[in-house]
């Protein structure tokens, strides 16, 4: 078992199991959203704005951003 980092201190989660990878459904696990994204890894859209937080970084928007361009949302309203 590898010893406690910063982030399993800070945030009281264990990255080495995986019961702690999702708190969400946006397809992040609460590691990468604490530590890489800044994203609420208890709420799937963090900013609000109606898109998960996982689709929002594989468009290229910004999940923290409700203002920010969102190319799955400027896409469905083509459908």
């Amino acid at each position: 078992m590898a010893s406690p980092t910063v982030w399993s201190v800070r945030t009281g989660l264990d990255p080495n199991n995986s019961l702690n990878g999702f708190a969400d459904p946006d397809g992040l696990t609460t590691e990468q959203e604490l530590r890489d994204f800044g994203t609420n890894p208890w709420v799937a859209d963090t900013d609000g704005d109606g898109i998960r937080d996982g689709l929002e970084i594989m468009t290229g928007s910004a999940p923290t951003d409700p203002t920010s361009f969102n190319l799955a949302q400027a896409l469905a309203s083509l459908a």
